[in-house]
């Protein structure tokens, strides 16, 4: 085998051009030129847009021009989070790249776990996180709750209302029959903002407020209450930590009530909302 034939004394750029990559041990041996992309360790040095056209190219050759149109036709790489199938065909995406997209963001959901309470007083940001993956794909504004046991751990989650893309109408009645339910110790409240930006408004301080005062009712601890959107979070906990200020600590265990709460109803407590 014989290498380009350039004349290097009159074109010196032209061969080293040619050259670039030539490597007589490499044609030797029959191994080619390995892509950025298979090297692990190189990895993590690829932009978005060079990772989303590896995941789009499959077995072919990697093509950025593709994930540049798809990432500014949604905004984004936390568009990819709201991609469904419909929308992957409006895109020009063929059925295997479709698939490609929606199992990579599958994945990414499922590798944020449900936030212990602990974790959630810690790092509210991770657990808006966990939630916005949860929820990037609903156009709608959703207010739901987390609800946490006696060690922490999240015992149950929901939404509970569902609005338009400006409001949703709430109620705190089936949120604390279902803290009862659970025997829950504190609930976190939640809701998304499809504008994307995630400011909390007087209406969001307000219902914060009200909901306090009626789980403190029932004895639960109300813990915090998270906002998200894609440019995002706002934990009101920490926004407005007054807001949380008065919140009991729990009981000791010689005071524990009975383990049905039936000392208020939660009907009752949730009337005032």
């Amino acid at each position: 085998m014989v290498g380009p034939t350039v004349d290097c004394r009159e074109e010196p750029a032209a061969a080293r051009a040619a050259f670039r990559g030539f490597s007589w041990e490499r044609i030797l041996s029959g191994r080619r030129e390995r892509e950025p992309w298979e090297n692990a360790s190189e990895e993590a040095a690829l932009t978005d847009l060079e990772l989303l056209g590896r995941l789009l190219a499959g077995p072919r050759r990697a093509d950025c021009s593709e994930a540049g149109k798809l990432l500014e036709s949604i905004g984004g790489l936390p568009g990819l989070l709201q991609v469904d199938a419909e929308i992957a065909r409006a895109q020009g995406l063929s059925d295997a790249q479709a698939a490609s997209v929606l199992a990579a963001a599958e994945l990414a959901r499922r590798l944020f776990p449900r936030p212990s309470r602990q974790s959630l007083l810690e790092s509210p940001e991770r657990a808006a996180r966990y939630l916005f993956l949860r929820h990037a794909r609903t156009s709608q504004e959703v207010f739901g709750a987390l609800h946490f046991g006696a060690r922490g751990r999240c015992v149950g989650e929901a939404v509970y209302f569902r609005g338009t893309l400006a409001a949703c109408t709430v109620s705190m009645l089936p949120i604390l029959v279902e803290a009862v339910r659970r025997n829950a110790e504190s609930v976190v409240l939640f809701h998304n903002h499809p504008s994307g930006n995630p400011t909390p408004s007087d209406l969001d301080f307000a219902l914060t407020a009200k909901a306090k005062r009626a789980c403190e009712a029932i004895g639960v601890a109300l813990a915090d209450h998270l906002i998200f959107g894609r440019e995002g979070s706002v934990s009101l906990r920490r926004e407005k930590p007054s807001l949380f200020a008065a919140v009991a600590p729990p009981a000791s265990p010689e005071k524990q009530a009975p383990k049905n709460r039936s000392r208020v109803p939660a009907t009752r407590a949730a009337e005032k909302i």
